[in-house]
């Protein structure tokens, strides 16, 4: 059925509401519309309002894993920016959920849009550059946290990486001179010296009185081939010498008792691009020394022991001021090349020996160990004294310790006691001396009162052969007890 328009006469369908010839608005219904249709029919919602109504329920979806999203971040230097940004950069960079929902279900036009563009790539580099800079922070500690099983940290003078913000523990990079230690005087005036038949500089004295000094490698470009004994004798003033590494590979020879004497002296640098020979008296009655780098393939310095290769290793110099109270000779070591290495050391107190090594001097003053420990095919220790095992079966004292406290001393059948001034011992009040265990000579039971001073009294077994110089010949006094 077809109905006219009320304001033109137009015809138009039944179903239309708006007459296409003028355009009206047409509202009234045809005669034939079912009223008890519109009457009981149920109002369906028009598309837009569902529309707006399932884009609501998304959107407070939406809100709600986004806040459970940012409560489960963790807390980044980028979610830091992110946390002190504010709302005028916010709106700007389009950051807000609720402004961003709006202006897509309803079609809003950004207006700021175009004239953001601009901003907005800025900003975006900006983030990248934040994102990029946690994830260095990140590799960086992962890197840190897995390399430091080998690495310990950033060689010096290189900056360590990574953003500071990340609190990430890096390994600290190695003190600087002007962080550790005063820098290091180079003063050629201070220096006395001579030439040498083949042309080099020997320096003779050294007259300054810095505390931290570099000795020269060349002077007036002629190469320092030495350092003379005595030529820094008694100084007080000195603590670290440093060497300066030779611009011209050539010899430098540091003669014995170089250093002499110099009680503050802490710490030598020997030179690199040197051909080194460094004398095992170099540094002796330097109390203070503790510490000696050198970079040399005949030279190693290890806890406190300086080292020297020739066809195998020896101790060549012990530190006098290293303080460990154990020195345990090591296994690739063959003995003992410096027989002072232990003289002015107060610290040591047991001397281990291994099994293959020559030991001390015995004709040598150690006069602060108190007890060697050694069984091996050479040596063997009895109470702390040492002796040296014969081809005979028999054993011989080698070393009886100045510092041993103990009061009373048994010797080993089979002994042949060999004494000598520098290895007796004033704690000692009573020797037991059974008669298979005799004097090297009668002079040294002559005078047995001379190597134990605060002997008292002498437990000797009958039918000892040299019993009667001991108790009418010799200069002990005390008694002299027969068993």
């Amino acid at each position: 059925m077809a109905k006219k328009c009320l304001h033109c006469g137009a015809s138009m369908p039944e179903e239309a509401n708006i007459c296409l010839h003028c355009l009206t608005i047409c509202n009234n219904t045809s005669a034939n519309f079912d009223k008890q249709t519109l009457k009981h029919k149920k109002k369906k919602p028009t598309k837009k309002r569902l529309s707006i109504l399932i884009a609501a329920i998304i959107f407070v979806q939406a809100v709600l894993s986004l806040g459970t999203v940012q409560m489960d971040q963790p807390v980044t230097p980028a979610t830091i920016s992110k946390v002190g940004t504010s709302n005028a950069d916010t709106d700007t960079n389009e950051s807000n959920p609720v402004s961003k929902f709006f202006k897509k279900v309803f079609g809003i036009k950004d207006d700021t849009q175009e004239s953001n563009t601009s901003g907005n790539i800025s900003s975006g580099k900006a983030a990248t550059s934040v994102s990029n800079t946690a994830n260095a922070n990140t590799n960086a500690s992962s890197m840190n946290t897995s390399g430091n099983t080998e690495s310990h940290g950033a060689a010096p003078n290189q900056p360590s990486s990574g953003n500071q913000e990340n609190n990430t523990t890096i390994a600290p990079t190695a003190p600087t001179s002007s962080q550790s230690e005063e820098k290091p005087v180079l003063n050629y005036g201070d220096y006395e010296y001579k030439t040498d038949t083949d042309g080099e500089i020997q320096i003779t004295k050294y007259t300054g009185s810095d505390s931290c000094i570099l000795i020269p490698d060349q002077i007036n470009g002629i190469d320092v081939g030495s350092i003379e004994s005595y030529a820094f004798k008694d100084n007080s003033t000195l603590q670290t010498v440093y060497f300066k590494d030779s611009e011209n590979y050539h010899i430098l020879w540091v003669n014995p008792y170089a250093f002499y004497n110099c009680k503050n002296l802490k710490k030598v640098v020997f030179p690199k691009n040197t051909d080194l020979g460094i004398q095992a008296h170099f540094a002796l009655q330097c109390t203070s020394m503790k510490e000696i780098e050198v970079e040399h393939w005949q030279y190693r310095f290890i806890d406190g022991g300086l080292y020297y290769y020739s066809g195998g290793w020896s101790l060549s110099y012990y530190c006098e001021g290293y303080t460990a109270s154990t020195y345990r000779i090591p296994d690739w070591c063959g003995g003992i090349a410096g027989y002072d290495c232990f003289t002015y050391n107060q610290y040591v107190k047991k001397f281990y020996l291994n099994d293959t090594s020559a030991c001390l001097l015995y004709n040598h003053d150690y006069p602060y160990i108190e007890e060697y420990i050694a069984d091996s095919d050479y040596y063997i220790s009895i109470d702390g004294v040492l002796f040296k095992k014969e081809s005979n079966a028999t054993l011989s004292l080698y070393i009886l310790p100045k510092a041993k406290k103990d009061t009373s001393f048994t010797f080993p059948e089979n002994c042949r006691i060999s004494l000598t001034p520098r290895n007796c011992n004033d704690y000692i009040e009573t020797l037991h001396i059974p008669k298979t265990a005799t004097f090297s000579t009668d002079t040294q039971a002559e005078h047995i009162k001379t190597f134990f001073g605060n002997l008292k009294t002498i437990y000797i077994e009958k039918g000892h052969p040299q019993t009667e110089i001991i108790k009418y010949h010799s200069n002990f006094l005390g008694k002299v007890i027969e068993y």
